[in-house]
């Protein structure tokens, strides 16, 4: 007994040669196009769903971004020593230097 692809191969000879499809090779053409939709089908599923959480995760990323710049720059207007002039002792304690340390830990 010939598997569906060896019967599939003879199709392809025969109608090479003859120019020609038996009807009993019909249904074969036809369940193997079906599935081959199906499968199509579920890889293009597959791929819309993979596209949906990738642009999920890129806005994700972008806010990400977004925030991290916003605290960076407070980070850096906080580790500015000059921003300590004339304000009270209990303001300033540290006058940034948890600030600087952090964005030297950046780099």
């Amino acid at each position: 007994m010939m598997t569906d692809r060896e019967r599939l191969k003879n199709i392809q000879g025969n109608w090479e040669y003859e120019k020609c499809i038996k009807p009993e090779d019909v249904e074969l053409l036809i369940s193997t196009v079906e599935e081959q939709q199906k499968e199509i089908a579920h890889w293009k599923k597959g791929f819309e769903n993979e596209n949906k959480i990738a642009g999920r995760l890129r806005k994700k990323f972008e806010r990400l971004e977004k925030e991290n710049a916003r605290l960076r720059k407070a980070l850096e207007m906080y580790a500015d020593i000059d921003n300590y002039i004339g304000v009270p002792y209990w303001v300033g304690l540290d006058q940034g230097e948890r600030a600087r340390e952090a964005l030297e830990g950046e780099e």
